[in-house]
């Protein structure tokens, strides 16, 4: 008996280099699925966080137009200018609870200055941080939800002994003994400042006041703390290094002057003086991201777009 093979109804399966091949593209195609699904998440979460800055902004905003006067970015208590806006902010009700003729640190303040302030965070940061929460000079780190991310932009400060920067420049500073950096008072909220709009000689849409820190947020204060001893400032901070340039833990680097940035890729948000929100990159040139956090320096200098 003669037996015919038919080679078109003969079944044939996947050899192995082809299905590596077809693995391989199955991951290719993940790959870039998951990158879009995360770039488009951070896209939103950047979006978020500049709404919360413009909010902050436009409640600063609505503070001087009541008081005349942009708030400190911290008292001689403490407090911070999170603390004087919280009526705009619709936060009446920690608002009432302070009571500003004590320390911020006081006892009578100690459930108050844990309590959570969303619209102080960017979304794109750990929701769970390291904080200082104890009294001043307690070290201890804590993990809260309570951290703020948008600090105060004191002013700009020269920059001495940086051969890698442009020379310096004249800012009126503060010196203090202790290794802060001082705190710069050309900018529109600094330690116990009492700012006019009359004062702001290049306008406030061509002056910084709030900057993006969240790329480095551990074992700092939470929105509630604005210094300690009057000298260590942790709800404003000086502009004299780049953005991502000088971190906390930085021999020589004083905690003032610890720079601005975010967790946002290439760049950070900024709130202006008349409460718009641009967003700067790293690379910005460092004497333009200077003269923009002076209120009356005369520079003839435009915002980046």
């Amino acid at each position: 008996m003669t037996l015919f093979y038919n080679q078109k109804s003969a079944k044939r399966g996947f050899t192995l280099v082809e299905l590596l091949v077809v693995i391989s593209i199955i991951g290719i195609l993940a790959a870039l699925t998951l990158t879009g699904v995360q770039s488009a998440r951070e896209s939103a979460r950047r979006l978020q966080c500049k709404n919360q800055m413009r909010q902050a902004g436009l409640a600063i905003a609505q503070y001087v137009a009541e008081k005349r006067s942009f708030p400190p970015s911290a008292d001689h208590n403490g407090y911070s200018f999170y603390c004087y806006i919280l009526p705009q902010l619709e936060e009446l009700g920690i608002y009432k609870k302070i009571d500003f003729s004590k320390h911020w640190y006081d006892l009578s303040n100690y459930r108050i200055y844990k309590t959570e302030l969303p619209i102080a965070k960017c979304p794109s940061a750990p929701q769970m941080q390291q904080l200082l929460l104890g009294n001043e000079g307690d070290s201890r780190r804590t993990y809260s939800n309570s951290a703020s991310h948008y600090a105060a932009i004191m002013g700009a400060k020269d920059v001495k002994n940086q051969p890698q920067t442009p020379a310096p420049v004249k800012y009126t500073v503060v010196e203090y003994s202790e290794p802060t950096g001082g705190t710069a008072t050309s900018g529109l909220m600094y330690q116990n400042s009492n700012i006019l709009p009359g004062d702001i000689k290049d306008g406030t849409s061509h002056t910084l006041l709030l900057g993006e820190i969240s790329w480095e947020v551990n074992g700092t204060r939470n929105w509630f703390a604005g210094s300690a001893w009057g000298t260590w400032e942790y709800a404003g901070r000086n502009i004299i290094y780049r953005m991502k340039e000088a971190h906390r833990d930085q021999k020589g680097i004083g905690n003032n002057d610890v720079s601005f940035g975010s967790r946002h890729r290439g760049g950070a948000n900024f709130s202006m003086g008349d409460g718009s929100v641009h967003f700067f990159a790293d690379t910005i040139d460092i004497q333009v991201y200077r003269d923009l956090a002076t209120r009356k320096g005369d520079e003839m200098t435009s915002v980046p777009d």
